[in-house]
């Protein structure tokens, strides 16, 4: 009987995938880091977007309340000519 040392195909496709070098290693490590930093710069990025919205928010309803403020003040305003103009029977 005779056996064969040749590997198999599937055999020595695994043997490839588990024997790696140092520079392999390395290189998928320098990818991996420059994946974090771009998701971290991307983070960062959200971060400050979600602060400029939130001022330009803050801003927004500073600007609502002085509008709302100045309306009443203008009704107010037209309602007092009006209790002038009935008192005196127009």
């Amino acid at each position: 009987m005779m056996v064969s040392l040749e590997p198999r195909c599937d055999e020595r496709e695994c043997a490839d995938c588990d024997v790696r070098g140092p520079e392999e290693d390395s290189g998928a490590a320098v990818r991996a880091d420059k994946r974090f930093d771009a998701v971290d710069k991307r983070f960062d990025e959200l971060g400050d977007l979600v602060r400029k919205q939130r001022r330009d928010t803050a801003g927004l309803l500073v600007m609502a309340k002085a509008v709302t403020g100045d309306f009443a003040e203008q009704v107010a305003a037209i309602e007092e000519r009006v209790r002038v103009l009935e008192a005196r029977g127009c």
